[in-house]
Parts: C-alpha cells; sequence; structure tokens
C-alpha cells in the first residue's frame, strides 16, 4: 500500500521572491537605520547613547556666532572681551556634529547585490563628508584626542534588529 504526493515546486521562482524579499527589507531597514543615525547624532548622543564630549571651549564660543578677536599690528589680539557676537550658528549649544548640515546630509544607504548574496551599505555621498566623519570618529590630527565622537556604527540593538529582519523577510 502506497500514498504518494507529487508536486512541482518552481525552485528558482522561490529563491527569487526571497532575495526579493530579502532586498525590500533589508532597504527598509538600512534607511531607518540611517535616519535613527542621523537623528542620535542630533540628539548629541554616540553609538552607545553616550553623549558626545564636550566642545573645546574656543570652537563652543565660535560656534555660539562670536566672531574671532582681531589680530592686530602688533601682533597681539584685541581684548576677547571686545569681540562682538555673530549670527548665532545652528545648534550652537549642543554637541551635534551639526556646522553647516552637510555632513549628515551626505549619509546615504544603498543596497547592491554581492554575488549570490546582497550588500547593504550606508555611507557618505561625497568625500569632504566622509573625511569629516572620520575625523570625528578617529579624532582629528593635531587635535585633543580625546574629542572622538563615534557617531557613524551600529549599536548592537541596531544590528540585531537588522539580522532578525532578515531572517523574518526570508521566512516569509
Amino acid at each position: 500500500m502506497t500514498i504518494e504526493v507529487r508536486t512541482k515546486l518552481d525552485f528558482k521562482k522561490m529563491a527569487k521572491e526571497i532575495r526579493e524579499r530579502q532586498k525590500k527589507a533589508l532597504e527598509e531597514v538600512l534607511e531607518e537605520t540611517q535616519t535613527e543615525i542621523i537623528e542620535r547624532t542630533g540628539g548629541g548622543q554616540d553609538v552607545n547613547g553616550a553623549p558626545f564630549p564636550a566642545y573645546t571651549p574656543e570652537y563652543a564660543r565660535f560656534k555660539s556666532g562670536f566672531k574671532a578677536p582681531k589680530k592686530l599690528k602688533s601682533g597681539k589680539y584685541q581684548n576677547k572681551s571686545t569681540a562682538r557676537p555673530g549670527k548665532p550658528r545652528f545648534g550652537a549649544g549642543k554637541v551635534d556634529l551639526n556646522y553647516t548640515g552637510k555632513m549628515l546630509a551626505a549619509i546615504r544607504a544603498k543596497v547592491t547585490r554581492a554575488g549570490a548574496g546582497l550588500l547593504g551599505r550606508i555611507y557618505f555621498n561625497n568625500a569632504d563628508a566622509s573625511a569629516k566623519a572620520r575625523g570625528h570618529m578617529e579624532g582629528y590630527r593635531n587635535h585633543n584626542r580625546n574629542k572622538i565622537r563615534k557617531f557613524f556604527a551600529l549599536s548592537d540593538a541596531q544590528i540585531k534588529r537588522i539580522l532578525e529582519r532578515l531572517r523574518k523577510a526570508i521566512n516569509g
């Protein structure tokens, strides 16, 4: 006695559907993560949620809109107390890594094929923004190395969420 069950599964079609679901899920989660990085940074927090180290007093004064003291013919600088306030800049009081807005605005997310799989990247779309970010992440030459601000990275929770979303996409 025999019971037979026959089916004709189209494994190529199934694999294509899984790849499409996985690509869509990866695109969505990377866009969300890109937004989280920008918002977290604008809120003055690093990848682990800790506040960024404070700006130096000189830079905080500069960013708040005070003009630098003039250099006099004698080579000395005018008294700092006579410096006039200039136009206040965006986010002058807090460490938000936003001077012109160009660095954070240059963050992009993209998914491409990589062999049989997918490659998801969050990156800077221009070299100047990438160099500024590297300076914040690694410290600038000739500057205080204690002012490293780790903002362009993924937290363990973000990595876990990305992997979970991809697992769900594969399982349907």
